[in-house]
């Protein structure tokens, strides 16, 4: 499932490398997609190991395909769409309220931290400066988020939920 969004992804990139997007006011831009290395089965297991949590099948399916990316990344202006490697995630571990260990920060997406739920694989939001305990809920799981940020090219797609 998660291959199949990275596949359409894949079929919209040009030779060089890029795809076309229309941002907010009807202008065009040609961006790029930089996606990591799957990591391994091993990776995985440190993560839940540390999360002391087993880690959602399509989020786990994301980070073997892709460990970690960074999208629709303008050539010039760079960007502000970062899904987390599982290293990264365990680095921001410490950043974490205690209280809430069941949650992850996944992804920095245009300024906001995304934020899955361990228990019940459902995603929020919360801007950068705030606590978990502040986070939105967004009303769907990691699979259908990412789909949904794709399909809008990176485009703030928690607005409609404020």
């Amino acid at each position: 499932m998660v291959e199949d969004i990275f596949d359409e992804l894949e079929r919209r990139t040009d030779t060089e490398g890029f795809i076309e997007i229309t941002i907010g006011n009807n202008q065009t831009w040609k961006v790029k997609n930089i996606l990591n290395k799957g990591a391994s089965q091993h990776d995985i297991d440190i993560l839940e190991e540390v999360l002391n949590k087993r880690l959602p099948d399509s989020y786990k399916e994301f980070l073997l395909l892709h460990n970690g990316c960074r999208l629709f990344e303008h050539p010039f202006y760079e960007g502000e769409n970062y899904i987390y490697s599982s290293h990264e995630v365990i680095d921001l571990r410490p950043q974490i309220d205690e209280h809430y260990t069941n949650q992850v920060r996944i992804a920095r997406i245009l300024g906001d931290n995304i934020v899955l739920n361990l228990d019940n694989d459902t995603i929020s939001v919360c801007n950068e400066t705030s606590c978990i305990a502040e986070s939105m809920s967004l009303k769907c799981n990691f699979l259908n988020w990412l789909r949904e940020f794709i399909a809008k090219d990176g485009q703030n797609i928690w607005e409609k939920y404020t």
